[in-house]
């Protein structure tokens, strides 16, 4: 089974022993056991996001493809203003209170892991993602808000979040579902004040038009690789 962190890399490496993606970092993977040993070490080490969607293709640790534009220029540029927007909430439902940080682990786990905390994030989460993802990050996200908050370590708190695109690889539309290539890092406010900012990933997403939708469209999908700079 995939686990999922959607924390800040010097966090989830904290946790995962160097296992790392822009805020969804991958740890504890059965999906890796029969990967050639290029690709596991990219997967637990390098930050490939859900190395299950990926296991069983071909790989051969190029970065994903980018792809032609393909859909009406309206739907482009709705997909492409709901993305970013999608990246940051999605972790964001793993910020604490900075006021917390002082009044010990009571008072944070109160804030946080509440059942009307708890509530609050999978409704959010519902509202950026189909079901059986949102169901799978609350899930992740609560165990690593819960770890974070019994670290007592400040640097594993973030309070605020962004995800920065860099650059579009493409955008491609077919009926209601989108697919897109990008290029683009997090960045994130820790609870000491300290500003965390992450290498850039190359990010595959996958999303499906909803209307009732925050952004007016659903993740689905998520993969992420490190952007190799030669």
């Amino acid at each position: 089974m995939t686990k999922k962190y959607i924390f800040p890399i010097a966090v989830t490496s904290a946790f995962l022993l160097g296992a790392s993606a822009v805020g969804f970092s991958v740890a504890d993977s059965d999906d890796t056991a029969g990967m050639p040993a290029a690709k596991r070490s990219v997967v637990e080490a390098a930050g490939i996001l859900d190395p299950g969607v990926v296991a069983g293709a071909a790989w051969d640790g190029n970065p994903f493809a980018a792809i032609e534009n393909e859909g009406s220029a309206l739907d482009i540029s709705a997909v492409k203003a709901a993305i970013p927007g999608i990246l940051t909430a999605r972790s964001a439902e793993g910020r604490v209170s900075g006021t917390l940080e002082s009044k010990g682990k009571a008072a944070q786990r109160s804030a946080s892991l509440s059942t009307v905390a708890v509530q609050r994030r999978a409704q959010n989460l519902t509202s950026i993602e189909v079901a059986s993802l949102a169901g799978e990050d609350l899930e992740n996200l609560n165990s690593s808000v819960a770890q974070a908050i019994e670290s007592e370590n400040p640097n594993w708190l973030f309070t605020s979040n962004e995800f920065v695109l860099e650059k579009w690889q493409g955008v491609r539309i077919s009926g209601d579902t989108a697919r897109a290539i990008l290029v683009g890092h997090a960045e994130w406010q820790l609870a000491n004040g300290t500003l965390k900012v992450d290498e850039p990933l190359q990010h595959k997403v996958t999303l499906v038009r909803d209307a009732t939708a925050r952004y007016g469209w659903l993740l689905a999908s998520s993969d992420a690789l490190t952007v190799v700079k030669k």
